[in-house]
């Protein structure tokens, strides 16, 4: 679930920076369901896609935190 969650993130933020044929690879890759070649993909066309997945794991880790301390004083 989480994974999952981290992979929309970064999809979402880097989709719209690749041009419209790296968008169509990307899109074949995504559907082909092979998780490993999405990664390499992304690893080879994003030089700091380290840095950007601890962005957003950072930012899915609070948002995550914010929701169970919403939940607890409910």
């Amino acid at each position: 679930q989480f994974t999952d969650s981290l992979l929309k993130r970064l999809v979402l933020r880097l989709y719209d920076k690749f041009s419209a044929e790296e968008q169509q690879e990307f899109d074949r890759l995504a559907n082909g369901g092979d998780s490993e070649k999405v990664n390499q993909f992304l690893a080879n066309k994003v030089p700091d896609l380290d840095e950007i997945r601890n962005e957003e794991m950072r930012g899915l880790a609070e948002e995550m935190k914010s929701f169970i301390e919403t939940a607890k004083t409910q």
